[in-house]
């Protein structure tokens, strides 16, 4: 009798649970990254795909003015502003891209 191979065990991509925004929420994103109410300014509003204690997911026009690794502030529905980096970026079509946020406060 053999001894049998345990097949490799993949950990979780994500290490919090992810939840569906309220609807109708939005986002708000300073690209300046300024994270006080008295000197945020956003320059992009952007729809709410899902929400993370870590991070979140949102879509929005295609803009140049958020690239992986880049810092920004973000206003999630009525949290914020929080400092955040982006983590990824997905293209929907040549007018929308997804792009996914890490929460850095």
């Amino acid at each position: 009798m053999g001894v049998k191979k345990m097949k490799d065990v993949k950990t979780p991509k994500r290490q919090s649970v992810r939840f569906s925004p309220d609807p109708g929420a939005y986002a708000q994103i300073d690209v300046e990254g300024n994270c006080h109410d008295e000197d945020f300014d956003p320059s992009i509003v952007a729809l709410i795909t899902d929400e993370a204690y870590r991070g979140c997911g949102l879509v929005m026009l295609e803009t140049d003015q958020l690239n992986i690794g880049d810092k920004c502030s973000i206003k999630v529905g009525r949290i914020g502003p929080i400092l955040a980096e982006v983590k990824w970026k997905k293209e929907i079509d040549t007018s929308i891209v997804k792009i996914g946020f890490q929460f850095l406060e």
